[in-house]
């Protein structure tokens, strides 16, 4: 599973949890980090579009472009 955040530092110094909700939709090229096999990764959203499930529930789905990794 892939979390999208988009911030990565609530304050100054303090990281936000993966588990953290969102309360706002992301963007068209909003900076994002996400944390794949628990590790961050930094990026930008390109597309973002909604998908059809086998059970007919939406899906959104994100595509990020990501900047080196972080491990």
């Amino acid at each position: 599973m892939v979390t999208v955040g988009s911030s990565f530092l609530k304050q100054k110094n303090e990281r936000k949890s993966p588990q953290e909700k969102i309360n706002q939709p992301l963007e068209i090229d909003q900076r994002v980090v996400t944390f794949i096999e628990g590790y961050p990764f930094r990026g930008t959203v390109r597309y973002i579009g909604q998908e059809e499930d086998a059970s007919g529930n939406m899906r959104t789905i994100v595509g990020l472009e990501l900047v080196g990794n972080s491990h």
